[in-house]
């Protein structure tokens, strides 16, 4: 499922001292951890009547075990959809449709988050939806049968959209052959061989209240809604953790098959590292990403380009860099491209460049307004309520367990030399593995 909000996620980054943004007169935000380890950020604003909750869980493309690509995007169908102790199956959803609110979700490659804008008045009764997801969800057949031919329709639109790209659902196969050494996978038919089983392991493994965050932006005021978290989360038990081991990819080149319509390309080069040598990588990808879009020799031989960023930070796993290409295209060609591009933007970072990245990674993590592009015209104050929830998430992300000080001073201190040194090192050609993937031909 994608977000129903105009503004799209890669548009986070954004500086709100650019002239023409619009800021949004937020307080300060209010963070707090409960005993069970979920993380709750409040941030007031009584402009209009109106609450966006954001709940971030680390439960992404990256966490899908062997073998069972597709599984977190379905998971977070279910989720969405399934029964809970006070709700039957799409009731929940259901109640916030017909109330001028808005439910949704979208899966990423660390992460799933579920939106929500509302009237003030449902701001309860959406806690009270999130915490029973934690706490008494209930995965049935039937909704899982329900929920998996819209999974085939996502990557459908996808595959036969001119300007779509499979950028998310090639991290799922990323996943399966970088981590697993998969020389096989399936994306498209995956879901229909999940099994209640399969969905409730995932759910209990990554869904917890310690691998959560909680935020909370609107007209709402701080002391009650404390409350009523602690009355819905805080008796949530604290489940045993589990961690995610990097991702290494062992082979240096690995030529896979899938169930997908186009070829594509990725490569790998390892993140693993300091944090400020991620952050280093993270800034660079976010750069490069750019450059890649304005390359018309990249563009034109390619249907989609797309590499790590500030939302795919090099966190949970290493620098990629992928293409996707074009319908009957060459993906050797692609690959040429790619690896032409990378080599001559990371041999020609500089310093100016670098010092231009880390203004806007600072502006973000201290701003609370957005740059309003071209072609976004009336953009609401609900959805900038919406795109201010998801930007604290990301910033969590970002920070990879760092308080905002800490990450704000460790940003602070990160210099040229350190940041170009683990560029240079990186992402040298000595480093670079390549995932190819090619389409399954029908007969």
């Amino acid at each position: 499922m994608r977000p129903a909000r105009a503004l799209g996620l890669l548009t986070l980054f954004v500086l709100g001292s650019l002239p023409g943004a619009r800021a949004l007169q937020l307080a300060q935000p209010e963070r707090f951890r409960l005993e069970n380890g979920l993380t709750v950020i409040l941030v007031e604003n009584h402009q209009e009547p109106t609450v966006a909750v954001e709940t971030f869980y680390r439960a992404g493309f990256f966490h899908e075990p062997l073998g069972k690509a597709n599984l977190s995007h379905m998971v977070e169908h279910l989720m969405v959809r399934s029964a809970t102790a006070s709700y039957a199956a799409n009731e929940a959803f259901n109640t916030f449709q017909q109330n001028a609110g808005m439910m949704n979700a979208e899966t990423l490659a660390s992460v799933a988050h579920y939106d929500y804008i509302v009237p003030k008045e449902l701001l309860e009764t959406t806690l009270k939806v999130e915490s029973e997801r934690l706490s008494s969800i209930r995965f049935a057949p039937e909704v899982l049968a329900q929920e998996v031919p819209k999974a085939a329709q996502e990557i459908d639109f996808v595959q036969n959209s001119p300007q779509a790209g499979l950028i998310k659902f090639g991290l799922m196969g990323l996943n399966q052959t970088a981590r697993y050494g998969a020389s096989s996978v399936s994306i498209y038919e995956s879901p229909t061989t999940f099994s209640v089983e399969d969905v409730e392991a995932f759910y209990r493994r990554h869904y917890r209240a310690d691998s959560a965050t909680l935020i909370i932006v609107g007209d709402f005021d701080s002391a009650q809604v404390k409350s009523l978290v602690t009355q819905y989360f805080a008796d949530i038990p604290r489940r045993t953790a589990s961690t995610l081991s990097p991702m290494v990819m062992m082979r240096r080149e690995i030529d896979a098959m899938w169930d997908l319509k186009s070829d594509a390309v990725y490569l790998v080069f390892p993140g693993e590292g300091t944090l400020e040598e991620r952050i280093a990588l993270t800034m660079f990808g976010n750069y490069l990403n750019g450059v890649m879009y304005m390359n018309s020799a990249l563009t034109s031989s390619t249907k989609s380009v797309f590499c790590s960023n500030q939302l795919y930070p090099v966190v949970d796993a290493p620098f990629f860099v992928f293409a996707e290409a074009l319908p009957g295209g060459s993906v050797e060609a692609a690959r040429a491209q790619l690896e032409k591009t990378v080599r001559n933007v990371a041999l020609t970072f500089d310093e100016h460049t670098f010092t231009q990245l880390k203004l806007g990674f600072l502006n973000f993590l201290s701003s609370s307004a957005f740059q309003m592009g071209a072609g976004m015209p009336n953009i609401t104050h609900d959805m900038l309520l919406g795109q201010e929830a998801i930007n604290l998430g990301v910033k969590e992300l970002l920070r990879d367990g760092k308080s905002p000080e800490e990450f704000r001073a460790l940003l602070d201190g990160l210099d040229f030399k350190t940041a170009n040194g683990a560029i240079q090192k990186r992402l040298s050609p000595e480093n670079e593995k390549v995932v190819i993937f090619r389409a399954v031909k029908s007969d």
